[in-house]
């Protein structure tokens, strides 16, 4: 008797559960007529296609940014990217270098101590 009613009790108390779980973090979500129509707008610019890149059209450069001198920028920070990674790797180096040596040193010094 004891073994179906906590059964019986166990299934009673799971049914509601998976109804609110589905609802628990993530409402459904309605769109606006506004967010609609500019929904409808960008599908039908992308399936016509544009010229400007989605970063001009989401807003994230201006317009003035996507000329023809945006090459000689990027050129530019490639430049810049390259001439920094030479000195990280230089850095990297002398500290691999030092390393090397502080073992050496170390390795003699354990080597007195344990005479």
């Amino acid at each position: 008797m004891k073994l179906r009613n906590l059964v019986l009790g166990g299934a009673l108390i799971a049914l509601p559960v998976p109804a609110f779980a589905h609802y628990a973090g993530n409402p459904p979500q309605y769109s606006t007529p506004a967010e609609k129509a500019e929904t409808r707008a960008l599908n039908r610019n992308a399936a016509d296609g544009t010229y400007v890149s989605p970063a001009v059209l989401n807003g994230k450069i201006p317009m003035e940014d996507a000329g023809p001198d945006r090459w000689q920028r990027y050129e530019a920070r490639m430049a810049r990217y390259e001439r920094t990674r030479q000195e990280l790797d230089a850095q990297h180096e002398a500290y691999l270098r030092a390393m090397a040596r502080w073992r050496a040193v170390h390795a003699q010094w354990l080597e007195e101590q344990s005479r």
